[in-house]
């Protein structure tokens, strides 16, 4: 079956199948995004911002996000004092 033949049974199913496919693929690509993608980003570039924007040594051990609760989740978030490397605020 070649792609044109594909494309061409795809288009001719049912609408409420065609738009299933594309609302199902949409959250996938969220979930995708949101749930693998987000967290690596935040968890390498967050704490080079936020130190920056503190003035404070931030570190971060680990973002978790769940797309299909809507809930984020941080490790070990700790910012240090400014003098010494003892933590200001430490969240576990």
């Amino acid at each position: 079956m070649s792609f044109k033949n594909l494309i061409t049974t795809f288009s001719n199913q049912a609408k409420w199948v065609r738009i299933t496919t594309y609302v199902i693929t949409a959250y996938l690509i969220y979930a995708l995004i949101l749930g693998l993608i987000t967290p690596l980003v935040l968890q390498s570039q967050l704490p080079g911002v936020l130190s920056d924007k503190l003035g404070r040594t931030v570190s971060i051990e680990k973002v978790r996000i769940n797309p299909f609760l809507l809930r984020v989740r941080v490790s070990d978030f700790i910012v240090e004092e400014e003098q010494t490397n003892a933590p200001f605020v430490q969240v576990s």
